[in-house]
């Protein structure tokens, strides 16, 4: 009896209970979930009446995680679509808190659903798209996650939206270079999907991501990792050192792309920018070789037919929202870089040009930039010899730009000047005597 009295008295109670207020902007519906990072809660937004998710954190916790999850939420907004909208934050007495999107069920919890604890190839590998452009979005930001798994990742409609950012790590300084990795860092992660780096007390960097990932989608399609049943993080470490890992890929559920995939990470360091696109490009082929369509239902949506996008027209943004069309917009940024790329190159090449000898340039139509033919260019000669106030061009009275002579008429001219300045005949100046000549202002000089 007194034990479970102890128990009793050692267990927190909530910091909020239903129907309560927050700044007069949030009504808390139900506890939705808790641990040692806080407390989240169903909420409403009163305002417009839309379900939010608000995060708490005790003001007497010992590590305040909660500022550097309000710093990597502010900086993705607007920048990824994997990423919860943010509402606003705040500090209360008892506890801080922030308030962003209301998700779904998360990957962890949908994978267990399924019967045999496994996800199908069409959805392992349209889920490692957006997982990849997830991890990519948040180091594009100059962060890390430090703690990617199944349960830090959700649903709404058919996107995934990354979650937990209390680990998170700002990877470069203020010039925008890569930190230099601190010689101790300490164990950070979840044991299970975090990296040998993790194990060895290592500096993280953005391929560590790209392992807890891999790790995440072996699990998705074979169910398990070698190493699920031990707790113990030292074992787990050992294990993966000293554990092949070419072994997860020889499941006939593992696709052959994963070996490149694999190879990938295992070359990559500490400073090494990853090659994104190249691992984009092996879940594409896998994708296509599979003959996996697009519009597919995930596991968990089996039975309900194929997906469009639907916009829910209280949301900015849709909210169901077909891989496919993410991917051409994606694809359509893509173009417009590429223009803009071009268009900055011409611009170097005109001021290359700009500087050349006048006998090496182009010659170009007047008000034009476009190169012209030979033929065209006698025309445009031709125009430019027009008196300006004859072409209705504009002011002729500073008109300075006068028809450019060709090299046989320049050369012509110089001939007939040289011979006529060969035939002028120049008189001799009188020699000046040694001794000079005395003024009759002069008070020496004497007449005679």
């Amino acid at each position: 009896m007194p034990s479970n009295t102890k128990k009793t008295e050692e267990k927190q109670p909530d910091l909020l209970l239903p129907d309560q207020m927050i700044k007069g902007k949030w009504k808390i519906i139900k506890k939705i979930g808790g641990g040692g990072f806080g407390e989240i809660y169903e909420s409403l937004f009163v305002e417009t009446g839309e379900k939010v998710a608000i995060k708490l954190e005790s003001a007497e916790q010992s590590k305040q995680v909660l500022k550097m999850e309000v710093a990597v939420l502010k900086a993705l907004q607007n920048k990824s679509r994997h990423v919860c909208k943010f509402f606003g934050c705040g500090r209360e007495i008892r506890f801080n808190y922030i308030v962003m999107t209301l998700v779904g069920k998360s990957l962890a919890e949908l994978r267990r659903a399924q019967p045999k604890g496994t996800f199908s190839l069409s959805t392992t590998l349209r889920l490692g798209q957006q997982l990849l452009q997830a991890i990519r979005d948040i180091h594009d930001v100059g962060f890390l996650h430090r703690d990617v798994k199944p349960s830090n990742f959700a649903i709404i409609g058919r996107r995934v939206y990354m979650l937990d950012y209390g680990l998170a790590r700002q990877y470069i300084d203020s010039s925008g270079n890569v930190r230099q990795p601190r010689s101790i860092a300490g164990f950070r992660g979840t044991v299970r999907y975090t990296s040998v780096n993790a194990h060895n007390n290592s500096e993280l960097g953005r391929h560590d991501d790209l392992w807890s990932l891999f790790y995440m989608l072996v699990e998705m399609l074979i169910g398990q990792l070698p190493w699920r049943k031990i707790k113990d993080k030292d074992q787990v470490g050992q294990i993966k050192r000293t554990f092949s890992h070419e072994e997860l890929l020889r499941h006939e559920n593992v696709p052959d792309e994963f070996q490149p995939f694999l190879k990938h990470i295992q070359n990559l360091k500490y400073e090494v920018k990853p090659d994104y696109d190249y691992l984009f490009s092996l879940l594409d082929n896998a994708i296509e070789r599979n003959g996996i369509e697009e519009t597919e239902p995930f596991d968990w949506e089996q039975g309900e037919g194929p997906t469009v996008s639907v916009i829910n027209e209280r949301d900015e943004e849709p909210s169901v929202v077909a891989v496919r069309e993410e991917k051409q917009r994606d694809d359509g940024k893509k173009e417009s870089r590429k223009k803009s790329n071009s268009k900055s190159a011409d611009k170097k090449e005109r001021h290359k040009n700009r500087h050349r000898p006048r006998k090496s340039r182009d010659r170009r139509h007047p008000g034009s930039r476009t190169l012209l033919e030979p033929i065209d260019r006698l025309s445009a000669l031709k125009i430019s010899e027009t008196p300006r106030e004859e072409r209705g061009d504009g002011d002729h009275q500073n008109d300075r730009r006068l028809p450019r002579r060709s090299s046989v008429d320049r050369q012509s001219a110089f001939r007939a000047y040289s011979s006529a300045d060969s035939k002028r005949t120049f008189e001799p100046k009188p020699p000046i005597s040694k001794k000079p000549t005395r003024r009759i202002s002069d008070p020496r000089f004497v007449q005679s």
